[in-house]
């Protein structure tokens, strides 16, 4: 059922020399070189391959490079939400940028803060490939920031409700994600 909602109808089992790889001719845009560039620069500078693709696991939602022995670990010691880009990633990567912009402390230009560290957010979920569980975190957290720079009540209540509506108007499979 896992499968048949996330449109995996089929599965092929090959052998290496089975497989033909014809070269792209379509220049990928400038998100899927950036994500190359991370990919490579923690290749580059992480020498062990099980590291390096636990890292890559959990900072850009790239999963291909873990081995089975890897995930095996990861879920063995019950450690798997820490590879799930969710809600944890999305709030540390705002609380990050939002303390490098502290420098703004003029009530009058606080909006600022939040004029650039949500872009950056989006961008980053963008990068991981619009995960769920990030996606959630990233309208809640867009939808926090609109209502605490329009200084109303703040019904948390209402804006859980607010997101899941818009994640379910954009997505209604979503309904059976747990990271939704």
């Amino acid at each position: 059922v896992y499968l048949q909602r996330n449109n995996i109808l089929h599965q092929a089992f090959l052998s290496p020399g089975e497989v033909l790889i014809f070269p792209n001719k379509i220049k990928p845009g400038w998100m899927p070189r950036l994500h190359s560039r991370l990919m490579n620069s923690i290749k580059r500078n992480v020498p062990d391959s099980t590291t390096a693709a636990l890292i890559e696991a959990t900072l850009l939602n790239e999963r291909t490079l873990l081995q089975k022995e890897g995930l095996q670990a990861v879920f063995g010691t019950c450690s798997a939400h820490i590879i799930a880009i969710s809600g944890m990633h999305v709030s540390m990567l705002f609380g990050i940028l939002l303390f490098l912009l502290k420098w703004i402390q003029n009530k009058r230009w606080e909006w600022v803060k939040y004029f650039i560290a949500l872009p950056l957010v989006w961008l980053y979920i963008v990068l991981t490939g619009f995960p769920p569980s990030a996606v959630r975190a990233a309208v809640m957290f867009t939808l926090l920031a609109i209502r605490m720079k329009l200084h109303g009540e703040q019904n948390n209540i209402n804006i859980l409700a607010a997101t899941a509506f818009i994640l379910l108007v954009y997505n209604p499979e979503w309904l059976f994600d747990t990271g939704v």
